[in-house]
């Protein structure tokens, strides 16, 4: 991973993952293996969770598109290593919480998807 370009986002805005789209992977064993290491990492890291969802979605069949998507969770590992999260002790419970939803984003079966996020304070709970 040395000498890789850095990315400052888990995926590529415009990355449409599709199960037809590109030709099947020759070595998909590797693909498994890694995915399978960075679902633990994606505990202590939410923000490639949803980028982790994406790619895992494709272990039967990947193709090589789905293993540039997961080289790019990679670089953005490399490039982000020194990120962490901090909660931080407040007297107050405020919650605030965000949602977000793509309608027909998904190009296999036309489903929607979503997101959200709550914050307790100023630190990110879920």
């Amino acid at each position: 991973m040395d000498g890789v370009k850095h990315v400052s986002s888990p995926m590529a805005i415009s990355c449409k993952l599709s199960k037809i789209v590109d030709k099947p992977l020759s070595d998909s064993f590797v693909y498994r293996g890694i995915i399978g290491a960075l679902q633990y990492l994606s505990f202590i890291r939410p923000d490639i969770a949803f980028s982790m969802n994406k790619v895992t979605q494709f272990m039967q069949a990947p193709t090589n598109e789905h293993w540039s998507a997961v080289k790019w969770i990679l670089r953005y590992l490399k490039s982000t290593i020194q990120y962490n999260i901090f909660l931080f002790r407040h007297s107050s419970v405020h919650l605030t919480a965000y949602t977000d939803a793509d309608w027909v984003g998904s190009i296999d079966d036309q489903k929607f998807i979503s997101g959200y996020c709550v914050f307790l304070r100023i630190n990110l709970i879920f």
